[in-house]
């Protein structure tokens, strides 16, 4: 089952590239903006995701 193997790893990087951008606007804004980030979105999430999704792209380069 490599093709299904390979749409996994795309959409598990693409993910991965949404969630770096979201990390990097977020703290340019909360940077910019004091507190115009924290008080909507918590930005610890997306650092969890962010760090689980790599772990998966890092598991599965690793068994290809």
């Amino acid at each position: 089952m490599p093709f299904i193997n390979e749409k996994f790893t795309i959409i598990c990087k693409e993910i991965f590239y949404v969630l770096t951008g979201a990390l990097l606007i977020f703290s340019i804004m909360e940077i910019a903006f004091s507190g115009i980030v924290s008080a909507y979105i918590n930005i610890n999430y997306v650092l969890i995701f962010w760090i689980f999704f790599a772990i998966l792209i890092l598991v599965n380069n690793d068994k290809n």
